[in-house]
């Protein structure tokens, strides 16, 4: 399984960057098509604020840290689940600002795409 893994991701670093809408047909909200996992695409629209969710306790390079994730509302009607990025987790007594949206900003994104984790319960 993990060379499988690591064939599909040497795979999709080797295809050129493309629109989200190109390599994911419209309809495909449950799964990715083969070959689309780890693709680099880009997308345009703009982010709904309400749904930031901090994802917190999600290790990132082995550092315990805290995910920001927020929905982008494409230009072509889907909307994709994108990370803003992540903080090393803060101490109790700390409580960093959650990031800003701006909902009227058009945004142009470049991201890896990656299929849903199934849901933990937490």
């Amino acid at each position: 399984d993990r060379a499988d893994a690591r064939a599909a991701f040497d795979a999709a670093a080797q295809a050129p960057v493309a629109p989200v809408a190109e390599v994911v047909p419209s309809g495909s909200a449950d799964q990715l098509p083969e070959g689309a996992e780890w693709r680099t695409t880009t997308a345009t629209g703009t982010f709904d604020p309400d749904t930031v969710t901090v994802l917190r306790s999600r290790p990132v390079d082995g550092t315990p840290a805290w995910q920001y994730l927020a929905w982008l509302d494409t230009d072509d009607g889907r909307s994709l689940e994108v990370s803003l990025g992540w903080i090393p987790r803060p101490g109790p007594d700390e409580d960093p600002a959650v990031p800003h949206l701006d909902p009227a900003a058009t945004v142009a994104v470049t991201g890896v795409l990656r299929s849903w984790e199934p849901d933990d319960g937490k």
